[in-house]
């Protein structure tokens, strides 16, 4: 909490902002191994923070999840954070019937998008760690089909090709 708290004081009025709706809206929410879901959102935008992105990307971070996973509505988002942000969350949403190439696809023609896109997957293979076997290894294959070659042109792609290999070392022991 503390850490959290010296974070939030880092943040602009608009970037705080979008972290107060998404903790309101993911609120009671947990991960699949039971840890609060807001830490998710906060991991990936600190990630991104740390490496010097700015408010619509931090903004994003916070927001990325909001369209899929709460009852928050794209006009709620709009207020709060504005087109941009409302743009690439609707990206990083996934609809019903869904393909992932195209998925991908558009995700990778908007920077902000492609970049909270590979923080978050960095993010979800660290945390796979704590899911079962089963997990890890859907999420194994899943990262090599897609996103290994998806992120390539990343800067984040040495993180990413790291945390998987870590979790692919923990699988195969």
């Amino acid at each position: 909490m503390k850490e959290e708290n010296a974070f939030y004081e880092k943040l602009t009025p608009q970037e705080r902002k979008a972290f107060d709706l998404a903790a309101m809206k993911h609120e009671g929410m947990t991960r699949k191994h039971g840890t609060p879901y807001f830490t998710h959102p906060l991991a990936v935008a600190k990630y991104l923070y740390e490496r010097g992105y700015g408010t619509d990307y931090i903004c994003t971070a916070f927001c990325h999840d909001l369209l899929e996973d709460t009852s928050i509505t794209p006009d709620e988002l709009l207020a709060c954070c504005g087109e941009v942000v409302l743009a690439a969350a609707k990206l990083l949403s996934k609809s019903p019937g869904y393909v992932m190439e195209d998925y991908l696809c558009a995700i990778r023609k908007d920077h902000i998008a492609y970049a909270v896109k590979v923080a978050d997957r960095i993010h979800n293979l660290k945390e796979a760690r704590m899911a079962d076997i089963q997990f890890q290894r859907q999420y194994l294959e899943e990262t090599e089909e897609y996103y290994l070659d998806f992120a390539k042109e990343s800067p984040f792609f040495e993180d990413l090709w790291n945390k998987y290999n870590d979790l692919k070392r923990k699988v195969v022991s």
